[in-house]
């Protein structure tokens, strides 16, 4: 069986106003040269961004004063831009953090169906690395199933390349946020399966540049999502849930968050290690929430 990959759509431009787009060609002149816009800038700043607390982006101040640091330690001594939040910089950097929010979707087998996404969904099953049984106390490799560590190796792909700004600190910024977008991913994934939202078109023996993923025998797999707000991958629908799961997962120390970055890197495309730090939380958990006993967990 193939493994589906769902990924975002990669445009390139960003409305602005009613009657104006930004391009790429519309940003500051040799901030592409050598790929150091899409290779090293956009990677950093998703780099920063996915260690915020609010999992779904900073506000647009709180990005252009980042990116500005950003910039400046990037492009030192090369090309001296003052970033606003009307411009191409920003507007274009946050088209590609859209992307970046989209490529967390989810990896999963197309032959699924709706009682395995059931199960998985029933006590978290499906962030248990090994759930076999009926007990959840029994369930152990919490955070470390394949479902999601492949999701989120979409982050670690997305941000090969980056540098550290030592204004900002990014040594020490860790990616529990982007874990958390993750998680929700697959959530809502396995959730649309159950609700017949999700449905798989089949191409046999397709050889053409078709998006999907390809079986042995050369058929492609295409994932269909039914159309609606209420379907996508937005903080609107989704946000509630993300920011729920990122208690627990700022509770862990910084060995175990480590740890599940360093098995999350067998699926990644390059070997680069991310350090994590910001472990504890002083909230308490809801106990009538039905994430609070991933508290329990460590």
């Amino acid at each position: 069986m193939p493994v589906l990959s769902f990924t975002a759509n990669e445009p390139n431009i960003t409305q602005v106003g009613a009657n104006h787009q930004y391009q790429n060609n519309d940003l500051p002149e040799g901030c592409q040269d050598g790929n150091t816009w899409r290779r090293v800038f956009i990677p950093t700043v998703a780099h920063w961004a996915g260690g915020e607390v609010e999992p779904w982006g900073p506000e647009d101040e709180d990005l252009r004063d980042a990116m500005q640091e950003i910039w400046n330690y990037i492009y030192r001594g090369k090309i001296q831009h003052e970033i606003s939040r009307s411009g191409a910089v920003l507007k274009v950097a946050k088209q590609r953090l859209m992307e970046w929010h989209g490529g967390t979707l989810i990896d999963l087998d197309p032959a699924a169906r709706e009682d395995f996404s059931r199960a998985m969904l029933k006590h978290n099953r499906f962030i248990f690395r090994d759930n076999s049984g009926l007990v959840p106390k029994d369930w152990t490799g919490m955070w470390r199933s394949p479902f999601v560590l492949q999701t989120f190796t979409s982050h670690l792909n997305f941000t090969f390349g980056r540098v550290e700004v030592p204004n900002l600190d990014t040594e020490s910024i860790s990616a529990r946020a982007a874990f958390a977008l993750a998680i929700t991913a697959v959530y809502r994934t396995l959730q649309l399966i159950i609700d017949g939202n999700l449905t798989f078109e089949v191409v046999q023996g397709s050889r053409g540049k078709r998006k999907g993923a390809k079986t042995d025998g050369g058929d492609i797999w295409t994932p269909i999502i039914t159309k609606g707000e209420q379907f996508a991958f937005s903080k609107p629908i989704w946000g509630h849930m993300t920011v729920k799961l990122m208690g627990p997962i700022v509770a862990l120390s910084d060995d175990a968050f480590a740890s599940i970055v360093g098995e999350a890197q067998q699926y990644a495309k390059h070997a680069k290690s991310i350090r994590n730090s910001r472990t504890t939380t002083s909230e308490a958990p809801d106990e009538d929430d039905v994430f609070a006993d991933l508290f329990a967990f460590r």
